[in-house]
């Protein structure tokens, strides 16, 4: 596993007991998710579902309010988050659950294949879409766009430090690449969310919460001191997050 890939995995393992008490914006993208793929997808009744980065599960609840029958498989690369669901639906007999890198990992064909801002963990974005996308009736999923976390790589560059961010895709790519698929049957939506935060150290506390600190660019011990002493007033961040849902067959 190559280092980046490590730092997710230990990230968000070490997170699996606090994500859920930051994680709002990620519930909300996942009832949005849901909501555009029930409405989309009329009459869809699945037998199988793969929940791709399935976190504290928070996805696949949602899912089984509309698809109460299907047989779930949860997927997470983190050992601590796949903990999590396993005693989380510890009562459901029709769960499975895989610790691996979505990425690299072999998965069955699936009728539903759905994924929560987990996609732009991966190194190749558009290798991912296209092996999920021939792997399932419909995929669905949630991303991060470039624009998120605008304002964080803007104080940085007050302060004269490089981004910390991995490169998002932009909608216009992201958009232009699912076309070139082939499907004629999708929906696509973006929405902006925004986190209000006192000051930088509360920032850095819910990305630790959070467990998405990973970055192959690490700031400096007295670099992230400087930040926190010298920038001290309440600020909001940004996700700009695109919603899609496209239908294969």
């Amino acid at each position: 596993m190559i280092p980046i890939k490590r730092k997710i995995q230990e990230k968000f393992s070490a997170a699996s007991h606090t994500y859920n008490d930051v994680a709002h914006v990620q519930k909300e993208s996942a009832l949005i998710l849901v909501k555009n793929l029930h409405e989309f997808i009329t009459g869809f009744n699945p037998k199988t579902i793969l929940d791709l980065g399935t976190g504290t599960g928070y996805l696949t609840e949602a899912l089984l309010q509309h698809y109460p029958s299907s047989f779930y498989s949860l997927n997470d690369i983190a050992p601590g988050m796949i903990s999590f669901v396993q005693n989380k639906f510890k009562h459901h007999s029709k769960f499975s659950f895989y610790e691996s890198d979505m990425e690299n990992g072999n998965f069955e064909p699936h009728n539903l294949i759905v994924s929560n801002l987990s996609m732009q963990w991966v190194e190749s974005l558009e290798k991912t879409i296209q092996k999920f996308y021939s792997k399932s009736d419909v995929f669905s999923f949630s991303c991060l766009l470039d624009g998120t976390f605008r304002e964080w790589n803007n104080i940085l560059k007050n302060f004269g430090l490089p981004s910390a961010l991995k490169q998002y895709p932009t909608e216009n790519n992201l958009t232009n690449f699912l076309y070139r698929l082939g499907t004629k049957n999708h929906h696509f939506y973006v929405k902006e969310f925004q986190v209000n935060f006192n000051n930088i150290r509360s920032f850095f506390n819910y990305l630790k919460k959070l467990g998405a600190s990973a970055s192959d660019t690490k700031i400096p011990f007295q670099e992230m001191v400087r930040i926190i002493k010298n920038h001290n007033l309440g600020f909001s961040i940004t996700y700009k997050i695109f919603f899609a849902v496209v239908k294969r067959k």
